[in-house]
């Protein structure tokens, strides 16, 4: 069975969420509320580089968001100025997990994903800036239509990936795996936009769970390379 038979990777809407947008503006409250939530999340990241923006994207801040659509709020911060002598990134990322894990928020019933943003590899999509008030990238006129097809195959081939991968079970492969697929979505971004077929393809992979069973799979290995059979 194809996963888009019952998790599709975007709704097609009028207009933004009403729980959160009231027209194409932050509703006050739901402002007052996400900013508060990235001071404590930059607090906990415990770096002393100013923020620089305050960021909400994704498809909760587009026509096309879903029950499965997290609010993705990203503090932007440049990661030249912060004072680490290993990977940034990961650093922020392995902070993102733990305060997920930690912290698993929700804001009118949706879960709020928190990100650490590097100033110098802008957002692709929408954004709206929390701190002006003003949209950096306004969201495309709602889509009609898109590639159903497309995405379908595009999805079942990368769900046939990863259902081998985790069932090999050997780190190295997970890895390559993840990697291969957050350079396809990339790509996709880059070449076709954020409604390409690749990109809708991930969107879909992650709505039926597959990107988290990937990456469950990964960090297992991760923190635990030698498991007892």
């Amino acid at each position: 069975m194809y996963i888009f038979e019952y998790n599709p990777p975007i709704e097609l809407h009028d207009e933004l969420n009403p729980a959160l947008w009231e027209g194409d503006k932050i509703r006050r409250q739901i402002q007052v509320k996400l900013l508060r939530i990235a001071k404590e999340f930059y607090d906990f990241l415990s770096v002393s580089v100013p923020i620089e923006d305050v960021l909400i994207t994704g498809s909760q801040a587009n026509y096309v968001y879903t029950q499965w659509s997290d609010i993705d709020l990203h503090i932007v911060i440049d990661y030249n100025k912060v004072e680490y002598q290993g990977d940034v990134k990961k650093l922020f990322d392995a902070k993102r997990k733990e305060w997920k894990r930690m912290y698993p928020l929700e804001l009118e019933g949706i879960p709020v994903e928190l990100y650490a943003e590097n100033s110098n590899e802008p957002a692709v999509t929408s954004t709206f800036s929390l701190l002006t008030n003003e949209w950096l990238k306004r969201p495309a006129p709602p889509l009609k239509s898109y590639d159903f097809e497309g995405v379908k195959t595009l999805a079942y081939q990368w769900e046939v990936v990863i259902k081998k991968a985790i069932v090999v079970n050997e780190l190295p492969i997970l890895q390559r795996i993840k990697t291969m697929l957050s350079l396809f979505r990339r790509k996709s971004l880059a070449r076709d936009g954020e409604f390409g077929s690749g990109n809708l393809a991930f969107k879909a992979l992650r709505n039926s769970g597959y990107i988290a069973d990937l990456l469950d799979a990964t960090d297992s290995l991760e923190n635990n390379p030698n498991p007892v059979n």
